[in-house]
């Protein structure tokens, strides 16, 4: 499910990130808040997914466009003439999928055309400062990249397809329970993955099935949605019945 784009100003970082321009104080009051930490005490997190590259973990620099796409997440940065799609976000996360301008990293540096499969998904969100004892607050619908073609099958793959899914939440002595399952729809092909998993603590990622190892399965990590909710993000791949896989990330809110 493709999300439109909004427009906010800047992320405005708190000492990590050298500062950008503002929009007109007439104009910040027409449009979204930017996702932003919201204290130097609070901490955030990220996924970050593209083809034969899996990144996730502490958030320490990031930097964020006009647009609202996210252009550096630590040492990942998007550069250049540059493209980002299902661009999403609040003063809490930020969600979207770069697909066109050079992409480096740690590894090395790669141009983003458009034309084919390749894409990078990010989704950055605040990290919980605890896990409460108990609670098993409800979750909404989710917010979700289009998920991109990552290997295999049989036959010619499209670059792209739709996403949707669902998730639960409960709080108890061994940590979060997480739940829930996100549907990929290629055409007339669909693919699930499931997950089934349990967050120890509000610095983990848990990792199901086969995410690790070019198969099915999910990175899952939770954040604070602000204003007592929480956020359950999870980076997945997910294959179709022709053995094609598809990569993407996606977004609930719980409370």
């Amino acid at each position: 499910m493709a999300v439109a784009a909004c427009r906010w100003p800047p992320f405005q970082p708190l000492r990590r990130l050298r500062r950008r321009k503002q929009l007109p104080r007439r104009l910040q009051q027409r449009i979204p808040v930017p996702y932003r930490h919201r204290s130097l005490a609070v901490s955030a997190r990220y996924l970050l997914l593209g083809v034969g590259a899996q990144s996730f973990g502490l958030l320490s620099q990031s930097e964020q466009a006009a647009s609202g796409a996210m252009t550096r997440l630590n040492d990942n940065t998007l550069t250049g003439s540059s493209a980002t799609k299902d661009i999403n976000g609040d003063a809490n996360f930020a969600i979207g999928r770069w697909t066109v301008g050079t992409v480096t990293r740690s590894s090395g540096a790669e141009t983003l055309t458009g034309s084919d499969n390749r894409a990078y998904h990010y989704l950055a969100l605040n990290e919980l400062k605890s896990l409460p004892a108990s609670g098993t607050p409800a979750c909404d619908a989710g917010v979700f990249t289009s998920p991109t073609y990552v290997g295999g099958g049989t036959g010619a793959a499209v670059n792209s397809g739709a996403a949707s899914g669902s998730s639960t939440l409960s709080f108890g002595s061994e940590g979060a329970a997480v739940t829930g399952s996100v549907k990929v729809t290629v055409g007339d092909a669909v693919g699930t993955v499931s997950f089934d998993t349990k967050v120890k603590s509000p610095s983990s990622t848990s990792v199901t099935g086969s995410f690790l190892s070019a198969g099915s399965g999910a990175g899952i990590t939770l954040g604070d949605h602000g204003g007592g909710a929480y956020a359950i993000a999870v980076g997945y791949s997910a294959m179709l019945p022709s053995g094609a896989r598809y990569m993407g990330v996606a977004k609930f809110r719980c409370v």
